[in-house]
């Protein structure tokens, strides 16, 4: 962390969490390997500064031989340590020297944020998680862009470019979530039609191929699949398990011809991983219990 705000004070500190996390998130190393913490110097405004503006220019030197280059995190708030994430820089030099320029903040971080993607790496194929949970995602075939919200940003085609987290437990939401996104689109016209009934279709997720999107949903009790037409018609849904005990977490993945399932179910007392393929075309169904520890499986 290079600076935070307290009562309108500058102070340079590091965070608890910040250069752990990048060691974790980034290069995949244990933390526990980090011998000494980073040494971060606020260099503009001075040390214990007060300002009335709400606009500054944060300027710092951040030196860290162990990680070489390094991610940098940047946090503000009226917190010790502050809680609201403002930006993620990657690649930096140990020794450099950091300026970011913080107007009000645009993000904010709690202990309720299960995941925050900047999508401002600019380039590569992951989305960095930076609320500390290491949801990281994949990006398959979407390309960075310049023209973001905050600084870079990624670019879909609308066909079949996405971006892919893979299950974890911090992202098992059992009430009520929130979910938001700066989005520009491009074309106009969205209508929204209802596809299931009331008592169907939670947690669901789709990948758009060709001229079809396929569907994957639960209803808490059973998984279903489904597909429709990219220009919105031949809407079909089919129920793909039956008998009792929970069913969540849904997920798929098309290849070429063949759809991949998983999710986790109840059996024997435990959360058990499930897998489910079939044809593109919904025919030759067949499912399997992959895990029969005494364990859940998330």
């Amino acid at each position: 962390m290079l600076g935070f705000m307290e009562g309108g004070k500058m102070k340079s500190k590091i965070g608890r969490v910040v250069f752990w996390a990048a060691v974790l998130g980034i290069t995949g190393m244990i933390a526990s390997g980090h011998v000494a913490p980073p040494s971060v110097v606020l260099d503009s405004p001075p040390n214990d500064s007060t300002t009335s503006n709400r606009y500054m220019d944060l300027v710092a030197t951040v030196t860290d031989p162990e990680m070489d280059p390094m991610t940098v995190w940047f946090y503000g708030g009226s917190s010790d340590p502050p809680g609201d994430l403002l930006y993620v820089e990657e690649g930096v030099s140990s020794g450099s020297q950091l300026t970011f320029t913080w107007a009000t903040p645009v993000l904010k971080v709690d202990t309720n944020t299960v995941a925050l993607w900047h999508f401002d790496e600019a380039q590569g194929d992951t989305a960095y998680d930076v609320s500390g949970k290491a949801n990281h995602g994949i990006v398959n075939g979407a390309s960075w862009t310049s023209g973001g919200k905050f600084g870079y940003g990624l670019e879909f085609d609308g066909v079949d470019d996405y971006v892919r987290v893979l299950s974890d437990s911090t992202l098992d939401l059992w009430d009520q979530i929130t979910v938001e996104a700066w989005l520009k689109g491009t074309g106009a016209g969205f209508t929204g039609v209802q596809r299931t009934a009331s008592n169907v279709g939670s947690l669901p997720q789709l990948q758009v191929v060709g001229d079809k999107i396929h569907y994957v949903f639960t209803n808490g009790s059973q998984v279903f699949t489904a597909e429709m037409n990219t220009d919105g018609t031949g809407w079909s849904h089919t129920q793909r398990t039956s008998g009792g005990g929970g069913k969540l977490h849904g997920q798929f993945e098309v290849t070429q011809d063949t759809i991949w399932y998983i999710w986790r179910q109840e059996a024997g007392g435990y959360w058990q991983e499930f897998f489910g393929v079939m044809n593109v075309d919904g025919t030759g169904w067949n499912s399997t219990q992959l895990t029969y520890d005494a364990s859940n499986h998330y």
